[in-house]
């Protein structure tokens, strides 16, 4: 028999950030408006992520952030990601600081990517989701399933080699 988690009580985890209690649920969308500027609710109430052609604007307490030229992958070919462990560890921990910062309490966090570069979407997709993997102790489906209504929009990785690639790797 499985536990409902949206009942369990919420816990801290080694980071001080709740969860267990609430891992967010997809974002349900009109199949015939585009999901571009709809943000993805991560945490409830606090941490979202959301794509579009120019960031967010008239949110009431809100702080938004944008890493899509902070981390940046170096490709060796037509290559753009993901992006390496030790920036996958700075987000995470930046994040998680955030979360955690006084100064913020009363504020929704965002993280903005751009829609206008798919490479730099799914890249922070890629980054939300490990923060969600190693912080919030979700699965790697769980993570995944939270970006559907992005995923016909997530450019699919590639390997370094020169020429045509012969495969897809998805973000999952």
């Amino acid at each position: 028999m499985k536990a409902n988690i949206n009942n369990s009580p919420p816990a801290k985890n080694s980071a001080g950030l709740m969860h267990a209690g609430y891992q967010g649920s997809p974002t349900k969308v009109d199949k015939n408006k585009s999901i571009l500027g709809t943000p993805i609710e991560i945490i409830q109430n606090k941490l979202y992520w959301i794509s579009n052609s120019k960031p967010p604007q008239n949110y009431k307490s809100a702080f938004f952030f944008n890493i899509d030229d902070d981390l940046t992958y170096m490709p060796f070919n037509k290559d753009f990601g993901p992006l390496n462990l030790a920036m996958v560890h700075r987000y995470s921990r930046e994040l998680a600081r955030l979360l955690r910062d006084k100064n913020y309490e009363e504020n929704r966090v965002f993280h903005y990517c751009t829609s206008d570069k798919p490479d730099k979407m799914v890249n922070g997709a890629f980054l939300m989701g490990c923060f969600m993997i190693t912080i919030l102790k979700c699965s790697a489906e769980q993570a995944y399933a939270m970006f559907k209504p992005y995923h016909h929009l997530f450019k699919a990785y590639r390997d370094a080699s020169k020429g045509d690639c012969s495969y897809k790797c998805s973000l999952l």
